[in-house]
């Protein structure tokens, strides 16, 4: 695919976010409506969103449903957003997807007939729905960006919808208080349609509860219909799950994704493949279910990348993500190496209070992101909280940091943000042989 393609693509982030739904509605239009040809499911959440997509997307798959999956941002290549029953989209189709989109966009642009041009985001979403059409899904697992009530993705009618933990992020776009995040997360209930939730604080709950109410949607919080009881396996290797989903027992279920957070989103994920199954007349067995949740993959989130010693890689970039990501650490008992990096909207110091007395080895490292906050600054907050640190280039963070652990017999974590993830997984090779 020519680089050219995709740069001038990615050169509309500069436009930034604009909320709103005309824009892409008026893409989509001009389409011919592609994100009607299939049935969606609609996910939003802070935490836990991504994983609880691609479970689900996972175990429909199973089941013999051709199955899309929509999800951002991406880790290494622009490709792993759009998927069809597990494989990423090849270069020639996107290549061929952006053509189209930007195509229209100029055309409706040259007609008046939007106030804007779209941003990269809506284009990257009618790219999806577009895709998907073409590949005649039998239906779509979509993932909110960063909201719900102004994000592109709140133009589908979805066979039902879910909501995850929500927590404080974001709140440039989406407000400082959990009260309006939570608002703007409940933009995406939809009238009479069915709502799945995570179990969360009560207050949250009946905002979704009350937001339901007035859209006549039926809620369901998810441990209300499934049991999920997770054992850790030993030193990162899979965990396993003991679910029930409506009394009825799956087989016990290798998960590949670690920690004890994820077995509340494979909670989240049956409850909603569940009620995906009912509300369409399908059929998806205990067995498609446990299929999908061991066949799973999520790169990123509390991933193993190394035996020797113990280096996991985890997306968290708010204090809620990197207390979950702690505490699966605390389990493993041994000292801790944190390689950090962080952009600087985030709550930083939230963060690192979620560390503080956890990390005996803290090594910071730089991003490749205009929004990346400074090293320099981020040592700052660390010492005010007490942590020790160095700064370092990135292969040379790692490097020091698993030379302590192997001398100390510790562990180390890469976490706080998902482009050092990112970063991490595109030379994964270089650094993790075993």
């Amino acid at each position: 695919m020519p680089p050219d393609v995709v740069e001038q693509l990615f050169s509309r982030t500069a436009d930034g976010v604009r909320p709103g739904l005309d824009v892409e509605r008026a893409l989509l239009e001009r389409l011919d409506t592609p994100q009607e040809a299939y049935r969606t499911i609609h996910v939003a959440g802070t935490n836990g969103k991504g994983s609880v997509c691609a479970m689900t997307a996972s175990m429909l798959t199973q089941a013999g449903l051709k199955t899309g999956l929509y999800t951002s941002p991406h880790l290494v290549r622009f490709n792993e957003r759009f998927q069809v029953d597990g494989r990423c989209i090849d270069d020639d189709a996107l290549a061929d997807m952006i053509r189209c989109v930007e195509a229209v966009d100029a055309e409706l642009m040259a007609a008046k007939a939007t106030a804007r041009r779209a941003t990269f985001f809506e284009l990257s979403t009618a790219m999806a729905f577009l895709y998907f059409r073409q590949q005649q899904v039998d239906v779509a697992v979509i993932e909110t960006g960063m909201g719900g009530r102004w994000d592109a993705t709140n133009v589908i009618c979805p066979v039902v919808t879910a909501l995850t933990d929500i927590s404080i992020d974001h709140t440039h776009y989406l407000g400082a208080t959990l009260a309006g995040i939570a608002a703007e997360k409940c933009g995406i209930i939809k009238a009479h349609t069915p709502v799945v939730c995570a179990r969360m604080e009560e207050a949250l709950l009946e905002m979704i509860r009350t937001a339901a109410a007035a859209r006549k949607a039926p809620v369901t919080v998810a441990d209300e219909r499934v049991r999920c009881a997770w054992g850790p396996g030993p030193d990162g290797e899979a965990a396993m799950l003991h679910c029930e989903v409506d009394g009825v027992a799956l087989a016990p279920c290798a998960l590949p994704l670690a920690g004890p957070h994820q077995a509340a989103n494979a909670r989240l994920a049956l409850a909603l493949t569940d009620a995906f199954a009912r509300r369409a007349g399908i059929q998806v067995t205990p067995g498609a279910m446990c299929r999908g949740l061991e066949g799973v993959e999520w790169p990123g989130r509390c991933q193993l990348l190394c035996a020797d010693p113990l280096v996991f890689l985890d997306g968290a970039h708010n204090p809620a993500g990197m207390r979950a990501v702690i505490s699966h650490m605390r389990s493993f008992k041994r000292p801790l190496a944190l390689v950090f990096g962080v952009l600087a909207d985030k709550d930083v110091d939230a963060m690192i209070a979620m560390f503080a007395d956890d990390v005996r080895c803290c090594r910071v490292v730089p991003l490749s992101s205009d929004r990346a906050m400074a090293p320099e600054e981020i040592g700052t907050r660390l010492a005010r909280h007490g942590v020790e640190y160095e700064i370092e280039p990135l292969e040379c963070g790692l490097t020091s940091a698993m030379e302590w652990a192997r001398a100390c017999g510790g562990m180390v974590l890469v976490a706080g943000s998902l482009y050092l993830v990112g970063e991490v997984l595109a030379d994964k090779n270089r650094w993790f042989m075993n």
